[in-house]
């Protein structure tokens, strides 16, 4: 990572926190549609229809404080989630997209991972234009590292809130 690489990783994380934020409103508007309510059995920590906040008591029924094997576990799972993702998407499919698509792919390459996340259809709207910044990053600086540290810094936001709540 070069110093360039660190300012577009933080740029491209501050761009991806503007654009959650600034579409944070479409997950309710499009649970209004039958095809993208989601499934009764949902987790509330991730459930549209419910109020979200950063800051946790309990996760999946279980009262937080002093619980500290809860963010191992959920850190665990984030790096598998985070390193296989990336290696798969920007590691392994992205070069081979480039051969096909050209100046093109970070289009194709960011809309097909964000569609790949339809299992949170109703998060597409926020997803779709996050995808694509981070996929142009990627394309542009030619460094998987960037997709793998800005993933992982916005995905590791709940494990924040986690950490607060074990805390107490």
């Amino acid at each position: 990572m070069t110093k360039k690489d660190w300012i577009y990783t933080l740029a491209l994380f501050v761009v991806m926190v503007i654009i959650y934020e600034a579409l944070s409103f479409t997950p309710k508007w499009l649970i209004q549609l039958k095809f993208f309510s989601p499934p009764e059995f949902l987790l509330s920590s991730v459930d549209p229809r419910l109020e979200q906040n950063i800051l946790m008591n309990s996760f999946m029924g279980v009262p937080l404080k002093g619980q500290w094997w809860i963010a191992l576990i959920y850190f665990i799972f984030l790096i598998f989630n985070i390193f296989g993702e990336e290696f798969w998407w920007r590691g392994y499919i992205l070069p081979r997209q480039e051969l096909a698509f050209n100046k093109w792919t970070w289009v194709i390459h960011g809309t097909l991972w964000g569609l790949f996340h339809v299992f949170w259809k109703w998060n597409l709207i926020i997803l779709i234009p996050s995808c694509l910044a981070l996929s142009y990053v990627v394309y542009k600086r030619k460094n998987t590292w960037i997709g793998i540290i800005t993933h992982m810094a916005f995905n590791s936001v709940p494990l924040i809130g986690l950490i607060i709540g074990i805390i107490g």
